[in-house]
C-alpha cells in the first residue's frame, strides 16, 4: 500500500468513526426523551398511578417502590446517556513531541500562521502519522461512548420490566 492509499485508509476509518459517534449521539438523544418522558409521567401522574392500586394497600406500597425504582433507573439511564453523548477532547498530544493538524483543540492552541506553514511542509509520512494517532485516539473515545450507551440501555431494559411489573401488580389487585 503507497502512501496515498493509507492515507486514504485512515481518512476513511475516521470517518467511519465520525459515523458511529453521531449514531451513538442520536440514539442517545431517543434514550434521554424516553427517559423523560418516564420520570415526568412517575412525578406529574403520581397520584393517578397510585389510585390505580386503592383496593390493597399492600399493591400500593409495592407500587410506590416500583415507581421510585422506575425513576431512579431512568435518572441513571439519563446518566450515562449524558456521559455518552459528551464531546470526547482528548488529542493524543504529548507537549514538544506531538501536536495534531487534524484535531480541532490542537489547531487552535497554534498561531494562524504557523498552523498554514505546518500545513505546507506537511510530508505524506507525518500526515499518515497524525491520521493514525487520531484514528487510535477517535477508536478509544468510540469505545468510551459505547459502553456509556450500553449501561444506559441496561438501566432501560430494567426500566421495562418494571412497567411489567407495574402492570402484572395492577392486573392481581383487581
Amino acid at each position: 500500500m503507497d502512501d496515498k492509499e493509507k492515507i486514504k485508509f485512515l481518512e476513511n476509518t475516521i470517518g467511519r468513526f465520525d459515523s458511529y459517534i453521531n449514531s451513538t449521539n442520536n440514539k442517545t438523544s431517543v434514550i434521554i426523551a424516553f427517559n423523560a418522558i418516564l420520570i415526568g409521567t412517575a412525578l406529574f401522574k403520581f397520584d393517578d398511578l397510585l389510585k390505580l392500586f386503592t383496593k390493597c394497600q399492600y399493591f400500593q406500597y409495592y407500587a410506590i417502590f416500583v415507581i421510585f425504582l422506575l425513576i431512579l433507573f431512568s435518572a441513571i439511564s439519563m446518566l450515562f446517556a449524558f456521559r455518552a453523548v459528551s464531546p470526547f477532547l482528548e488529542s493524543g498530544e504529548e507537549e514538544g513531541v506531538y501536536t495534531s493538524l487534524k484535531f480541532f483543540n490542537s489547531i487552535i492552541k497554534m498561531k494562524k500562521e504557523d498552523y498554514i506553514e505546518r500545513i505546507r511542509k506537511l510530508s505524506d509520512e507525518e500526515a499518515i502519522s497524525d491520521l493514525g494517532q487520531q484514528s487510535y485516539i477517535l477508536a478509544k473515545g468510540l469505545s468510551l461512548k459505547m459502553r456509556y450507551l450500553k449501561t444506559s440501555t441496561i438501566f432501560i431494559f430494567l426500566n421495562l420490566l418494571l412497567l411489567i411489573i407495574l402492570m402484572l401488580l395492577k392486573l392481581f389487585s383487581i
